[in-house]
């Protein structure tokens, strides 16, 4: 049985006054949000710059000697061969 489609007026962490569209089980349960494809897009540009800045942080608070871009690329390349 496919489950109906319900709206909520709420917000979304991404814009403010978006309309939340939910599915629902037979018994009315959440299981899933339907996002518009550009919200969707938005978010998942978001999680991405969000997961840069913490790799970022992470190497900044680690005490490994910094390596250049072009010299990590020759030692990937040696690695794969």
């Amino acid at each position: 049985m496919k489950s109906p489609l319900t709206e909520q007026k709420g917000e979304s962490p991404v814009t403010q006054a978006s309309k939340m569209r939910y599915v629902t089980d037979e018994r009315g349960q959440r299981t899933a949000v339907v996002l518009e494809l550009d919200e969707y897009r938005r978010m998942v540009e978001a999680a991405e710059e969000l997961e840069a800045i913490q790799a970022y942080d992470r190497a900044k608070a680690s005490r490994e000697k910094p390596v250049r871009f072009t010299d990590a690329v020759k030692r990937l390349r040696r690695r794969a061969r």
